[in-house]
């Protein structure tokens, strides 16, 4: 079995980062500008010290927004 989601399948683009967002109810595909993603982690390391994300953010319900409805 595939670990991507039954959706169209093409490559990404070479200065882009594809993240897979999964749970049990769907998944999402995004396709990210390699320098936009590079920007956010710096950014992000700046302000979120390692092992505390969870404090920040409900990573869990974010995915689940992102793939609200696509079943």
């Amino acid at each position: 079995m595939s670990p991507w989601p039954a959706i169209r399948q093409y490559r990404c683009h070479p200065d882009a980062v594809r993240v897979l967002l999964r749970t049990r109810h769907g998944a999402a595909v995004l396709d990210v500008a390699a320098r936009d993603v590079s920007a956010f982690l710096h950014r992000a390391d700046a302000l979120v010290r390692p092992g505390a994300e969870h404090r920040h953010i409900d990573l869990g319900r974010v995915v689940e927004q992102l793939t609200a409805g696509s079943e």
